[in-house]
């Protein structure tokens, strides 16, 4: 949860961050993850305003530096999330995805492969197409200004986290 932003008490666990056993997660509640709190309407609308402020730029500019979020799934079929850090320019690989359109004719997108660092230090490298769109994490400075931004948003929003109306007749 980050921090300004509206919380509540978790309805499923009761604010304790746990409900029932499972054998592979033990007693973590999912809705919250553990973390005994959720965002309200008002607080998960802000956050979403936040997140959605952060800039994108398209795969081929990425530069060194830049850090973004990944996420995926593992060969054992958790999922992941994790913020990832580019290495190395982005270059393009020999390898291709292959599409067919209605008439039948192959298509060949391929993919840039960017070496990146995770915040465990492992290197990882990611296939992605050109043209596609990454949200770039900004420097602190830029994402204290976009969290201001946010939570002047927040204040603007009713319960249900809708703007409200202003100058209602």
């Amino acid at each position: 949860m980050s921090a300004g932003f509206e919380t509540q008490p978790c309805s499923r666990c009761g604010g304790t961050g746990h409900y029932s056993y499972c054998q592979r997660f033990g007693t973590v509640c999912f809705k919250c993850r553990g973390a005994k709190v959720v965002y309200t309407k008002r607080g998960a609308a802000a956050y979403d305003f936040y997140r959605q402020s952060f800039p994108t730029k398209p795969a081929t500019d990425l530069l060194v530096g830049d850090r973004f979020n990944s996420s995926g799934i593992t060969e054992g079929g958790d999922v992941f999330g994790t913020v990832e850090t580019v290495i190395e320019a982005p270059q393009m690989s020999g390898d291709y995805s292959v599409s067919r359109n209605a008439e039948g004719i192959e298509d060949r997108r391929y993919y840039l492969s960017v070496l990146t660092a995770n915040r465990q230090g492992q290197r990882v490298y990611h296939g992605m197409f050109p043209d596609t769109e990454v949200r770039v994490i900004p420097s602190a400075e830029i994402r204290a200004q976009l969290k201001a931004a946010a939570l002047a948003y927040q204040d603007t929003l009713t319960k249900a986290g809708t703007p409200r109306r202003t100058g209602a007749k």
